[in-house]
């Protein structure tokens, strides 16, 4: 009995703009059912296969194929027995007459019908019935005088709905893992460290973590004034130095104040100069040799009022195809938002905008940094303002998406803020403090690597990190500070503060 698919409405007014009936192959459904009849223990391979995916468009041989997956979800044993009384219980089997189905003989078919070859072309079809049921849908919100953020909506979930059923069931040996893996090792050879990831510019991470991973999310978190900013554009330049193209996601600073930072980092001209036009000649003519410089580096920067996830996501796999992303940096993750969750509440607005980011991860295939503000709790907790876990708890599923999560803590924004508290209390003069400059990278949680604190030298005014300071810095440090001698000696900190790295 000939069943005639019929495609998905657009809306609850406009008709299918596309005959998606040729994208359908009845045939070929039944005989994925006879192999599943005849032998079962295939169920979850399948299952794998088709991906969840509505690959069958025949009423009939869509109730047999639900029935089935029921019994195997149940773990119960698929027969013909079993297959009949539940199609009984549930009323189904006589539709299956009326539809002129007959369990008795489609075991029969199976023998000479490939189990892959069928699932593929079934998902195959589904992948061209769901291009033609999408255009339909970017046609009819077109014609309907849809605004220009609703019809990018409609391109992003078109997009990802097809991208998606084309990886569906993309499983891969155990040979062609091992070949990945193998390529993998000896690409890490022939980098310095090596690293099997992304540059972190930083010895000691890179160590610890092998740089930043295709499979990352990379949480750095911080209260203000703790370098969240320094160390994102740090590791932009870090990893750009090494030829990987950056997107920097700046959604608190407009891109020229990343710019000067830059600068600043190439230069060792402090950053408050560079912007107040506050430098002399000598310094104006390293400037223009460091754009020279600077300007090779493949970032590329966001800086757009737009922070809506959908529109970002669209926005980064189009620099992906144009300027092979292997890199993305977001400052501050919590500006994202997401106009497709009705809901007012911070949290689920985070929550969907971070199952987003992890969908847009795997599709970018690159890791994601998140630059991360930490609450206010920090400032008021007694003691040592070293910002835990606990802190994390407003930044929805963030942290539990994150496969790594560092929190970032510069004791030097304290003791400046100590010094001008007590200037201000007492009326008198600001007394700089000795600043050790420090920054503590601590590593709370790691999926892979292990979980401590990183201690390195930092220059906040000329947005610089190193595993140690430059020896001059050093010099000048231990001649007037004997606990910073130590410290340098020791490798700042080591193995007291940094354990594991």
């Amino acid at each position: 009995m000939n069943r005639t698919y019929k495609p998905k409405k657009t809306n609850e007014d406009t008709e299918p703009l596309y005959d998606t009936s040729f994208t359908c192959d009845v045939a070929a459904e039944r005989a994925l059912i006879a192999i599943l009849l005849d032998s079962p223990q295939f169920m979850p391979d399948v299952l794998e296969l088709l991906g969840g995916r509505d690959v069958i468009t025949d009423e009939g041989y869509l109730i047999l194929f639900n029935t089935l997956k029921v019994l195997y979800e149940e773990g119960k044993v698929i027969k013909l027995g079993t297959v009949l009384q539940k199609l009984n219980l549930t009323g189904e089997s006589a539709k299956l007459l009326a539809m002129g189905i007959s369990l008795i003989d489609l075991p029969r078919e199976a023998k000479s019908i490939d189990l892959v070859d069928t699932c593929q072309h079934l998902r195959s079809l589904w992948v061209k019935r769901t291009a033609l049921e999408s255009a339909s849908s970017i046609v009819s919100a077109v014609r309907s005088g849809s605004s220009v953020s609703q019809i990018i909506d409609v391109l992003t979930n078109a997009s990802e709905s097809v991208s998606e059923g084309v990886t569906i069931g993309a499983d891969q040996s155990l040979n062609d893992i091992l070949r990945d893996s193998l390529s993998s090792l000896e690409s890490a050879m022939n980098k310095p460290g090596s690293l099997t990831g992304v540059n972190t510019g930083l010895g000691k991470l890179n160590r610890n973590l092998g740089g930043w991973q295709d499979s990352d999310i990379v949480m750095i978190a911080g209260r203000p004034g703790m370098g969240k900013s320094v160390a994102g554009v740090f590791h932009a330049i870090a990893a750009a130095r090494e030829g990987i193209p950056v997107a920097f996601l700046s959604l608190e600073m407009p891109a020229k104040s990343l710019m000067n930072r830059i600068i600043a980092n190439e230069t060792g001209i402090p950053y408050s100069r560079i912007k107040k036009g506050n430098v002399g000649e000598d310094e104006l003519a390293r400037i223009h040799s460091a754009i020279g410089r600077i300007e090779r580096l493949p970032i590329h920067f966001y800086d757009d009022h737009n922070a809506d996830v959908n529109d970002l996501s669209y926005k980064l796999l189009h620099w992906k195809k144009r300027y092979g992303i292997g890199l993305v940096i977001i400052d501050y993750v919590q500006k994202m938002s997401d106009r497709t969750i009705k809901s007012s509440a911070e949290y689920d607005i985070l929550t969907s905008v971070s199952n987003k980011l992890q969908s847009l991860r795997k599709r970018l295939n690159c890791p994601i940094i998140e630059l991360a503000q930490l609450s206010r709790g920090v400032e008021t907790r007694q003691g040592s303002k070293r910002a835990g876990m606990a802190d994390l708890r407003s930044t929805g599923q963030f942290e539990q998406d994150a496969t790594i999560v560092i929190m970032l803590y510069r004791d030097d924004y304290y003791k400046e803020k100590a010094a001008r508290d007590a200037a201000e209390a007492n009326g008198g003069g600001y007394m700089e403090p000795q600043f050790d400059q420090l920054l503590e990278y601590g590593i709370v949680k790691s999926r892979d690597g292990e979980t401590g604190t990183a201690v390195f030298w930092t220059d906040v005014a000329t947005n610089r990190i190193a595993d140690q300071a430059p020896i001059s810095e050093m010099t000048s440090l231990a001649l007037t500070e004997p606990s910073i001698r130590q410290t340098t000696l020791l490798g700042w900190g080591e193995p007291l503060k940094e354990a594991g790295f």
